[in-house]
């Protein structure tokens, strides 16, 4: 209590006005400016003879001696003497920690002869360029020469300092050179490219990426044909320069299927499509069917060949084909028109892929590929219908069936091997070979329009050449033996 008092009568005497403190002997070591936790030695240089020392905190004593020492004051802690009737205090000024430096932001490069500006999220610190590239004053950067310069921000207390750093590229203006290809590639759609560019550090870009794209190396990935451009650019703080290469992506060859038909009549013309274009339009066999550079087909012979559509260019060839015929009407049914009662015949008709009937299946039947039966004596009316580009025709033949002797042979044509004509087809030369049949058997070769083109005798028994010299087509080689017709279809392909 006499402590509380000594100081009260102290602090009113020095605020009296007009009154001055008498003595001033405190002397703290390392001063009244500390980081917290410093350890400080108060002492005194009373002038007096008095030994008798009060040391107080905040009015409260914390010793007698001369010195005083303490390392727990905080920050606004008034640390007082009283000598005898003398009295002299110190306010102290505490700081707690080293204040942070914070975070510079701006940009990263400045272009020379230019400058840029700074700044740090805590006041109140200093900058400073290191490198001669740039100097900084209140977080102005001016560029000096290209290069690299660290700019620091340093905040500092008694507790220490604290550093940022900012790294600062001085530019000046770049121009890419120009890009050249690696190799010597193919421009193909699916395939890559590479481009190069003596100047690193720069970006790559596809203008049209539905039909190039290109990675960070250069690398161009060809997708699509058509036109991309692909570009270089390097960027700095002075500005983008850019260069590009342009790409004429051609397509792999690749045809899309021959459209328009399989077939033509014969004499008649058909045009097909196909949707890739600049191909080229061929025949396997020209004799059968022509083919213009537009797709025009011209039926000139009955038969077939393969039409072709091919594509080149600088990516390949490719090739699309398609089976075509030259069809022709249903001709005049050849054959017996006698046939006896059970037994069987065949009519001939030279276009195939048609169909028999018989309008009294009662009398001759079934009519199944030219086949009949002689069921009950009468006459039958055969009908062959056939539908292809020509249109849908129809021939009809009639058959008379009768009953006939015991011993007798309808005189129909046969497949049984009674005369045979080889080889089918033939290059020119055709065998007829006569089984059964003794002497001279006269033969005929008839086109499909029935005309005879060429008469003959051939032996029984045996097999005779014939040397022809026919145009490619089909023939029906006509042979009589022991009484009965033989017709054989045979095609000529010189």
């Amino acid at each position: 209590m006499k402590n509380y008092l000594r100081l009260a009568l102290l602090v009113a005497a020095l605020s009296l006005p007009g009154l001055l403190r008498a003595q001033t002997f405190i002397t703290a070591t390392p001063g009244t400016n500390i980081c917290a936790g410093t350890s400080v030695s108060f002492s005194t240089g009373f002038p007096g003879s008095t030994t008798t020392f009060q040391w107080m905190v905040n009015g409260m004593t914390v010793g007698s001696d001369s010195v005083f020492v303490s390392a727990t004051l905080a920050n606004g802690d008034t640390v007082s003497c009283i000598a005898g009737t003398d009295t002299d205090m110190v306010v102290m000024n505490v700081t707690t920690g080293i204040p942070g430096a914070g975070i510079i932001s701006g940009a990263a490069a400045v272009c020379l002869g230019s400058s840029a500006t700074l700044s740090d999220s805590v006041g109140g610190g200093m900058w400073m360029a290191s490198n001669g590239a740039a100097t900084v004053a209140g977080g102005v950067v001016t560029s000096v020469s290209a290069g690299i310069d660290t700019i620091s921000y340093i905040t500092a207390n008694v507790c220490g300092a604290d550093t940022v750093v900012h790294v600062m590229s001085v530019d000046t203006a770049i121009s890419p050179a120009a890009l050249t290809i690696v190799g010597t590639p193919t421009i193909c759609a699916g395939t890559t490219v590479t481009l190069t560019d003596a100047v690193g550090g720069g970006i790559w870009s596809s203008n049209d990426t539905a039909r190039a794209i290109v990675n960070d190396t250069g690398m161009v990935s060809l997708i699509h044909s058509g036109g991309d451009t692909i570009r270089y650019t390097i960027t700095n703080a002075c500005g983008s320069h850019s260069v590009w290469h342009f790409f004429d992506i051609h397509p792999i060859p690749h045809p899309s299927p021959i459209t328009g038909g399989d077939s033509v009549c014969l004499g008649s013309t058909v045009t097909l499509h196909n949707a890739f274009p600049t191909g080229t339009w061929s025949s396997s066999d020209a004799a059968n069917a022509s083919i213009s550079s537009t797709g025009l087909v011209t039926g000139l012979a009955y038969g077939t060949t393969t039409i072709s559509y091919s594509i080149s260019n600088a990516c390949g060839s490719a090739l699309d084909t398609l089976p075509f015929s030259v069809d022709i009407p249903a001709l005049p049914i050849v054959g017996s028109p006698d046939l006896c009662q059970f037994s069987v015949g065949i009519l001939l008709e030279v276009a195939p892929g048609g169909t028999w009937s018989v309008d009294n299946p009662l009398i001759a039947g079934p009519a199944i590929g030219g086949y009949l039966f002689g069921i009950t004596p009468g006459t039958a009316t055969i009908t062959y219908s056939l539908t292809n580009a020509c249109g849908t025709s129809t021939q009809t033949f009639e058959v008379t069936v009768s009953v006939c002797p015991a011993s007798g042979v309808a005189s129909v044509p046969q497949e049984n091997a009674a005369c045979d004509v080889y080889p089918n087809p033939s290059h020119g030369d055709l065998v007829v070979s006569i089984n059964g049949a003794e002497g001279n058997i006269p033969v005929t070769i008839s086109d499909l329009a029935g005309r005879q083109v060429l008469a003959a005798t051939v032996a029984g028994n045996a097999s005779t050449t014939l040397h022809t010299t026919l145009p490619d087509g089909i023939y029906l080689v006509t042979a009589y033996v022991n009484g009965q017709k033989y017709v054989r279809k045979v095609t000529v392909q010189q």
